[in-house]
C-alpha cells in the first residue's frame, strides 16, 4: 500500500502532471498508485520529490480508519518536513482538506491547550475574529488567543498567566488558521 494517489489528490495534481514531473508514463503511475506494480526506493525519492513530502509520507500506510493530516511544525518531534499524522475518525473536522496539524510546543496555552498537544488547524478560517489562532509573528508560529481592538489593533493574548499579553497592528501578523480542535498529548 502506498499514499501517493492521496496525497497527489491533496496537492491538486492530476496524474498526468504528476507522472510528467517523474518521468514515467500515466499508465505506469497509475498501476504504482493502485498497488499493481512494486513500488521501489528509487521511484519512491522521485515521487517524494515531486510532491515536496518525505519518502516515508509516500510509504507510510495510515491506521485503518484514520485520516492522515500534515504537521505545520514537524521538528518538534524530529519528523522530516511535510510529515502527516493520523487523526482518528471520532475527531469531526469542517474542513478537513485545509485542516493542517500543529504541535504545540509550549506552555503559554495552558490550561486551554497543553504542552506537545497536537491543535488541529482549519487554514481556510483567516479572517479576523475573536478566537484562539495560529498566528506568524516576527517569523515565529505560536498559538494566540486574539481579541480585536479599535484602530487596526488586535490583543494577543497567552492563557497561560505568566505570560506577558500585547497589543499588535493587524498587519504585523499573518493568520494560519482558527483552532478546530486539539487532542491531548496524553492520547497519542
Amino acid at each position: 500500500m502506498n499514499n501517493i494517489k492521496k496525497i497527489r489528490k491533496q496537492k491538486n495534481l492530476t496524474i498526468t502532471e504528476l507522472a510528467n514531473l517523474i518521468g514515467m508514463s500515466q499508465s505506469n503511475l497509475t498501476k504504482i498508485e493502485n498497488n499493481q506494480i512494486e513500488l521501489k526506493q528509487e521511484t519512491i525519492s522521485k515521487i517524494a520529490k515531486a510532491l515536496n513530502v518525505s519518502t516515508s509520507a509516500i510509504t507510510t500506510t495510515p491506521k485503518e480508519d484514520c485520516t492522515q493530516i500534515e504537521l505545520l511544525n514537524p521538528e518538534i518531534y524530529n519528523l522530516p518536513p511535510l510529515s502527516y499524522w493520523n487523526i482518528p475518525p471520532t475527531i469531526a473536522l469542517n474542513n478537513l482538506a485545509q485542516t493542517k496539524g500543529f504541535i504545540q510546543p509550549d506552555d503559554t496555552m495552558e490550561p486551554t491547550v497543553c504542552l506537545h498537544s497536537l491543535c488541529l488547524i482549519d487554514t481556510s478560517n483567516t479572517s479576523l475574529t475573536n478566537g484562539i489562532f495560529l498566528i506568524k509573528e516576527h517569523n515565529k508560529l505560536s498559538l494566540k488567543r486574539l481579541q480585536i481592538e479599535d484602530n487596526d489593533q488586535v490583543f494577543i493574548i497567552s492563557d497561560n498567566k505568566f505570560y506577558h499579553n500585547h497589543t499588535q497592528n493587524i498587519f504585523d501578523i499573518t493568520i494560519i488558521g482558527k483552532l478546530e480542535a486539539i487532542i491531548s498529548h496524553q492520547t497519542f
